[in-house]
């Protein structure tokens, strides 16, 4: 590894997804930089780059001016401590992002459903004759979104890893769409988290959020939306009654309109904050109906696998939390007869005793595999409780235990990395191995 380095330089900190685009970003600005992976052979790691790996040399240190991190690296590891002690700012993409953007920035966060707010607040931005760009926690990496012409709106997803190391994001709309316990393993407490999520408000012209939080969130920011289930907001001009969703304070469609996609009461606030969220916008409602009638979901979110033998299965491998387990319960309960719930994962620090109610109240039996099964199946406990190992387990076993007209809700409330690659890969398994299940037993 050569050390002529050039006079100073920007030092990037992980080698992913993030970290690639950190780097192309940076050549495209002609700065320097040398690259840095805690991994001993981070995987893609550029050819053509000058990094080093698990150890950085005191002699790099003189002549960073800056650290850009990836989210995925906790800020609690040595070199991170090392460039505070030097007084060397550490940012993140997001950061390098909001300092470069040359179009309004909406952003949103949440502990659950951000992802399919940001997508549909995408849309609906598209169908209504303006141009958006999508990208940050979901879809690409926010600075490859710079190899696009610019567009009227820049749609961000951000995570609480992210907007911990975003110092000037002044979005033209902020939302935080909910909070609940998440990431423990990394923030440690819920007011560390607290304190990473709210960063999103910082300098924003509106903020959004639901009705849950708006009291805490008022005397943080200027403008305040709020949303909610059982608001009629006639301020806002978005809010639901009489299963008639409103936007501009005029119908818009009824909730039976809603696509597949949007099934059940959770899905019916995510229509209410994206388009809370895109008010400040002035967007016409017309092209807004044919988003909220045609959206086919996310990946893996809550999705209905199919029905086999009169059992529906549902694949909901994106849950990673309690929140968003204690949703898709609540979406899918009133429409079948037992409800069998598979869970199992890396619980992140989680208290999972949070899911003993909706279990009491909306459960039949559970089935939990994984790292962290013991924990699980102690909250869970109130109803029949079967420990397996893995996920192929899991399946076979909730299938024994079902009976036509039942659901089976595979929702994790886990990360996955314990046996998968993520949950992408978690939900293609599932779904495999639901249907060899039946191909087995027909």
């Amino acid at each position: 590894m050569t050390t002529d380095h050039p006079h100073s330089f920007t030092l990037v900190i992980g080698l992913g997804l993030t970290g690639h685009s950190c780097i192309e970003f940076l050549k495209r600005q002609g700065q320097a930089f040398v690259a840095f992976d805690t991994r001993k052979n981070p995987p893609d790691a550029p050819k053509d780059v000058e990094f080093y790996t698990e150890f950085l040399p005191p002699a790099v240190w003189p002549k960073v001016t800056r650290v850009v991190v990836s989210p995925g690296v906790d800020l609690a590891i040595p070199e991170l401590k090392e460039a505070q002690h030097r007084n060397i700012p550490v940012i993140g993409d997001i950061e390098l992002f909001a300092q470069h953007a040359q179009a309004p920035i909406i952003a949103i966060t949440g502990t659950n459903a951000k992802s399919t707010v940001t997508t549909l607040v995408n849309d609906l931005i598209n169908a209504a004759g303006k141009k958006a760009l999508i990208g940050g926690n979901v879809g690409i990496a926010a600075l490859d979104l710079f190899k696009q012409p610019t567009p009227d709106y820049y749609v961000l997803e951000l995570s609480s890893f992210q907007l911990e190391t975003t110092y000037s994001l002044k979005a033209k709309v902020a939302a935080l769409l909910n909070f609940s316990a998440n990431h423990l393993d990394r923030h440690v407490t819920m007011d560390q988290y607290w304190k990473a999520k709210s960063r999103i408000f910082n300098g924003c012209e509106q903020a959004v959020t639901n009705a849950d939080l708006a009291d805490i969130i008022k005397p943080l920011v200027k403008q305040l939306m709020a949303f909610g289930l059982t608001i009629k907001n006639h301020t806002t001009g978005v809010y639901a009654q009489n299963n008639v969703i409103h936007y501009q304070n005029q119908p818009l469609l009824t909730q039976a309109e809603l696509s597949n996609g949007l099934f059940g009461q959770h899905n019916l606030e995510n229509v209410l904050a994206a388009l809370t969220i895109i008010t400040p916008l002035a967007l016409p409602a017309e092209p807004l109906k044919n988003v909220l009638q045609n959206f086919v979901g996310l990946p893996y979110r809550c999705c209905l696998l199919g029905t086999w033998n009169g059992i529906r299965w549902f694949n909901d491998s994106k849950s990673t939390t309690i929140a968003s387990v204690i949703a898709a319960v609540n979406g899918i309960k009133p429409h079948g007869k037992q409800l069998i719930l598979i869970a199992g994962g890396v619980g992140k620090g989680q208290n999972f005793k949070d899911l003993t109610p909706i279990i009491e109240q909306s459960v039949d039996q559970v089935v939990v595999f994984g790292q962290d099964k013991a924990k699980i199946a102690d909250a869970t406990s109130v109803k029949p409780t079967y420990l397996v190992d893995n996920l192929s387990q899991a399946v076979h076993y909730a299938r024994y235990l079902a009976k036509p007209g039942d659901q089976i809700l595979f929702s994790p409330a886990c990360a996955s990395y314990d046996q998968f690659e993520g949950y992408l890969h978690r939900g293609r398994v599932f779904d495999e191995l639901v249907k060899a299940e039946h191909a087995a037993t027909n």
